[in-house]
């Protein structure tokens, strides 16, 4: 057989070979199955139940759009009022997600039927479909330890109903409990609620960016990255050279929120203003429940009045306060990364 005759043959079989399946659907089937495998598990094993958390956001129901659960019965209510679950209603939350499903939908629900003239109601800006803006009507993470999965849906279509329906069911179970929970007055309060044990450490989202930039003359102390979130904390340097590295992602115990929620308290965060004029960048961010802060400090032009002095002066110790945690939990990174003898 010639060599144009084979060339001509290998196309012909290539040609009516089967296509080879989609490599994406089978792994997110297969993420869906491997979720849904470790909730049968949480149902039976408390500790496997404390790694189980729900993020829910969006059209959940007319009184609710944003909803979070812990698995160890924490709950949060539209980010405003903390409440808390039994074993058997946490037991419920989980058969809610696996009767109807929901790890193994699709990340993206109703993207291409969306219709570009109308979205939600509202006209849509005079381009390209492709460029629509997106408006997302619900978005769904679950998860499990090591393990996440997230839904977004992006139009009403009928694929969309068990996600609905879950979280319809996930409010209803939530809303008579979330009705008693306890709320915070202000940042202050909140903080002094953390301090002493009556919120959840999971109350308190903090996020602290300090890189090195090339527009500061002087990059001392610049370089970190503080994150707190969902009770754990990651710390990670941010310079220059080196760009992200993470140097510790690690559970907070309890005490040790509690003792940093009670410390910026006491050393003034909630009065801070959303502009400090003081040398370097830091942009602070501080949540606990309803109640939250935005702080950029830098160089500002003009000279600072008597007030915005005061301000300074605060900030640098909570400043400090933050940059110590960090090194702390740096000095923790470097002694777990050690070889042992």
């Amino acid at each position: 057989m010639t060599l144009w005759k084979t060339l001509a043959l290998l196309t012909v079989v290539i040609a009516l070979a089967p296509p080879l399946p989609a490599a994406e659907p089978m792994t997110q089937a297969r993420e869906g199955a491997e979720l849904e495998a470790a909730l049968h598990g949480a149902l039976t094993n408390p500790a496997e139940r404390a790694a189980f958390r729900i993020e829910a956001s969006g059209q959940l129901a007319q009184d609710l759009h944003f909803l979070t659960l812990y698995g160890r019965g924490v709950g949060f209510w539209n980010k405003e009022r903390q409440f808390q679950l039994d074993p058997s209603q946490m037991k419920k939350a989980i058969r809610i997600v696996l009767d109807h499903h929901l790890c193994r939908l699709p990340e993206t629900i109703g993207g291409e039927e969306e219709e570009p003239e109308i979205i939600r109601g509202r006209p849509a800006p005079p381009h390209e479909r492709g460029d629509a803006p997106r408006y997302l009507l619900r978005t769904l993470t679950i998860t499990v330890g090591e393990r996440s999965r997230t839904i977004v849906q992006e139009a009403d279509v009928p694929e969309a109903k068990p996600l609905e329906k879950g979280l319809a069911e996930l409010a209803s179970l939530c809303r008579e409990p979330a009705a008693k929970g306890v709320t915070a007055h202000d940042l202050a309060d909140g903080l002094a609620l953390v301090a002493s044990g009556k919120l959840a450490p999971e109350a308190l989202i903090l996020s602290v960016n300090a890189p090195e930039l090339r527009s500061l003359k002087d990059n001392t102390g610049q370089g970190w990255i503080l994150r707190i979130e969902h009770g754990r904390i990651v710390a990670q340097s941010h310079a220059l050279g080196s760009g992200y590295v993470t140097i510790v992602d690690r559970p907070l115990e309890p005490r040790e929120i509690q003792k940093l929620a009670k410390e910026l308290l006491t050393a003034g965060v909630a009065s801070l203003p959303a502009q400090v004029n003081t040398p370097g960048y830091l942009h602070l961010n501080l949540r606990v429940l309803g109640n939250a802060i935005q702080v950029m400090a830098r160089t500002y032009a003009g000279t600072p009045s008597p007030e915005a002095a005061k301000s300074a002066s605060t900030f640098t110790s909570i400043r400090n306060l933050l940059r110590s945690t960090w090194k702390h939990e740096a000095e923790l990174g470097d002694a777990s990364s050690r070889p042992t003898s």
